[in-house]
């Protein structure tokens, strides 16, 4: 399953960039999360609880960060046995704002893999979206 898209904050690339390595940020803006540790520099671990028929349960994920480009640029890799894949994300400056641009694929397997891809696609597309309006209103866009 492939995936991109883009969303606008209103809050500075610097600023956007942090939010994403804050550990109390990504918990309160990732759906359905429990907790959220960086257990090092690169690889955060979340308890995410799903709400979604077929998939639904609490899964375990670590998310290993990449080609890191303060305040550019990163890539999120995970690899579990129920998802693997990857995200590339780019922060630009739209004046006083930030544009991110996202693009990645992901493979399901097990009972997640249960899933339609078009009904996992579009659960992906919403909660990327909720996930996303999660970190601006963290922010304080």
């Amino acid at each position: 399953m492939d995936f991109n898209g883009t969303y606008d904050f209103s809050a500075s690339r610097n600023k956007v960039y942090a939010a994403f390595f804050d550990a109390t940020v990504l918990a309160a803006a990732i759906p359905g999360c429990q907790k959220a540790t960086w257990i090092d520099p690169q690889t955060v671990e979340l308890v995410v609880d799903l709400n979604i028929p077929l998939v639904k349960g609490t899964y375990l994920g670590r998310l290993q960060v990449s080609e890191q480009e303060e305040p550019a640029h990163f890539k999120l890799s995970i690899q579990r046995p129920q998802i693997t894949g990857s995200a590339t994300i780019d922060l630009a400056v739209d004046g006083g704002k930030t544009k991110l641009s996202y693009t990645g694929d992901a493979e399901l397997h097990g009972k997640l893999k249960a899933a339609d891809n078009v009904i996992a696609a579009q659960a992906a597309k919403v909660l990327l979206g909720q996930f996303f309006k999660g970190i601006e209103k963290q922010i304080g866009g």
